[in-house]
């Protein structure tokens, strides 16, 4: 029997984290991809980094007693497990171990970061955002692009944040809608721009 050299090790858990990434109901939700990035960052040599991004979520009240999902749950009445995956994801493009569809150079980053949350003050679709910013370095959620989901949009400079689309099915539309762009690395709650419908959307989730 042959063993697996380290590098074949390092990419095949690389692989899993990035599966349990962008479809997290099919790896056992927050759990599932605690396990996968944290074997995957112990293979890379992130393990101190892995436990102060960890820290790090609660001092941005992304993540609280209840793990990310009470994080997200606080800001939009439910723990959607994109949002959570989306949080997590925060850190394998930081640490360049999410394999990008696309990556966007600093021109186009700065667009974004200058665009985005103004873009998000009138109601908006999933195409739009992909008709205005292009295809995106992952989807979480969820291969459908029916589905709801996240569009995380990242620089190829892994410092600069990610920023993120959070998309939520409406049963009167027939694609989902854009609940909130969020800033990556940014105080979580104070990170969300919301669409008028989005701002909708959670208000209700929040029993308003």
């Amino acid at each position: 029997m042959t063993r697996p050299t380290v590098d074949e090790i390092r990419a095949h858990l690389r692989d899993r984290a990035n599966d349990a990434l962008r479809r997290p109901v099919a790896h056992g939700g927050e759990i599932g991809l605690l396990l996968c990035l944290d074997a995957a960052a112990f293979a890379h040599g992130l393990g101190a980094a892995w436990a102060a991004f960890r820290a790090e979520l609660v001092e941005r009240r992304a993540a609280n007693g209840a793990g990310v999902r009470g994080g997200v749950h606080a800001v939009l009445g439910r723990a959607d497990d994109d949002v959570v995956a989306s949080v997590y994801a925060e850190f394998a493009h930081r640490h360049d171990f999410l394999v990008p569809d696309r990556l966007l150079d600093r021109d186009e980053h700065d667009r974004l970061l200058a665009s985005a949350h103004g873009w998000c003050a009138r109601d908006r679709v999933r195409d739009e955002v992909l008709d205005r910013f292009g295809t995106p370095t992952a989807l979480l959620g969820g291969r459908n692009p029916r589905h709801p989901g996240t569009l995380l949009y990242g620089a190829a400079d892994r410092a600069r944040p990610p920023v993120l689309f959070h998309l939520r099915g409406e049963p009167d539309l027939p694609e989902p809608v854009v609940l909130a762009v969020r800033l990556g690395g940014a105080d979580f709650p104070e990170g969300f721009a919301f669409t008028p419908r989005g701002a909708g959307i959670t208000a209700r989730d929040h029993g308003v």
